[in-house]
């Protein structure tokens, strides 16, 4: 079902009203006002028809899904508006203040700027007519359960105030937002996971990182066969006559230590790490003799992921993407992934269609 539809059920089954302008193309990410009477029922509507529930928050709880090959769509349900208000401090909307809020799009616009701090581009609503009715809702008490008293103040004396009133106050509202930035960090300390995404070249490791880098709190780390802070050591030692430069695997081996302890920072700091891919499972996978067992024995060295990602396409499709590799040396480094990984947590992902293979790896990173 296109986002169309979808927003169009919401709307008419769900008392929903969309905050966002959908035409003529929808944005990727929609806001949409919802009661909190319906709420609920929406979210397994949404969830029913393939939409991922990736967070959820007291008000608010935020779906995704890739379509229209690879495009990924985010629907943001709110019920009240904490997300915003919270930023500032002792400001609250009132039960009326959320309802008149949630079925004005300007008004919503003009309140999300207000509240995030987005003054660069106050001269939008200062300018407009829209300046009018947000002037109209800050000072009407009945909208907020506790506000500032200055905010009002400001508001009633005109937009210029009323920004110079948010410039002047932009230290304490830092100051709160690093507070609560602190309190979301402790509440994810600890939860992270790491995902090696891993396949032959042309497999689409960098492709799908990089689509799933938009679903959320990620960082993405490399783990292959290659430096960056020595690169011109690798190059030197290379000239070495073979087999006499296989020594420049300790290099390999010390960098990617440390990129392995990156990984672990991050993890602990309650982030989705996406490692684009992992010692051990370069194309030497599928070679014979001291050079395979070197291989062998760098992967079992190293400490897994929580999860093996290795991307499946026909050798084929592979081949047409990137021709480093004929099409028997793909077919055989899938073989050989296949059989290094087997005791280890992993998944097999067919990458033939590429929006169900994103939201199967979405689903899998907020699982």
């Amino acid at each position: 079902m296109l986002i169309h539809e979808i927003c169009a059920q919401l709307t008419e089954h769900y008392a929903a009203t969309l905050l966002s302008d959908i035409q003529p193309a929808p944005p990727s990410d929609v806001d949409i006002y919802i009661p909190a009477t319906t709420q609920t029922a929406a979210a397994a509507w949404l969830a029913a028809q393939g939409f991922i529930q990736t967070s959820s928050a007291p008000g608010q709880i935020v779906f995704r899904r890739f379509e229209n090959n690879g495009q990924l769509y985010v629907l943001d349900l709110m019920s009240r508006f904490t997300i915003y208000t919270r930023q500032i401090p002792d400001f609250e909307l009132s039960d009326a203040g959320v309802e008149y809020v949630g079925r004005n799009l300007n008004l919503h616009r003009c309140l999300k700027r207000l509240c995030t701090g987005q003054l660069d581009r106050w001269n939008e609503i200062a300018t407009s007519t829209d300046y009018v009715a947000f002037r109209d809702f800050l000072t009407n008490a009945k909208n907020f359960s506790s506000a500032p008293d200055k905010l009002a103040a400001a508001a009633a004396k005109g937009p210029q105030t009323l920004y110079s009133y948010l410039t002047r106050d932009q230290t304490a509202l830092r100051r709160t937002r690093r507070l609560q930035y602190l309190q979301h960090i402790l509440s994810r300390y600890g939860k992270g996971r790491s995902f090696a995404f891993i396949g032959p070249d042309g497999s689409g490791k960098s492709f799908f990182i990089t689509k799933l880098r938009e679903c959320g709190e990620t960082r993405e780390i490399y783990m292959g066969d290659w430096f960056f802070k020595a690169q011109g050591v690798y190059n030197a030692v290379m000239r070495i006559p073979s087999p006499f430069n296989r020594f420049v695997y300790i290099f390999y081996f010390l960098e990617n230590l440390l990129r392995f302890a990156k990984v672990c920072f991050w993890r602990r700091m309650g982030k989705i790490v996406l490692i684009d891919r992992y010692p051990g499972t370069s194309r030497n996978v599928t070679q014979t003799g001291l050079l395979r067992r070197l291989n062998d024995l760098i992967y079992r060295c190293f400490p897994k992921p929580d999860l093996f990602v290795l991307l499946l396409a026909p050798p084929e499709v592979v081949h047409t993407r990137k021709q480093e590799l004929t099409v028997d040396e793909i077919r055989r480094t899938q073989d050989d992934l296949r059989h290094l990984i087997r005791q280890d947590r992993h998944l097999l992902v067919d990458t033939t269609d590429l929006d169900i293979s994103l939201n199967r790896l979405l689903r899998e990173m907020v699982a």
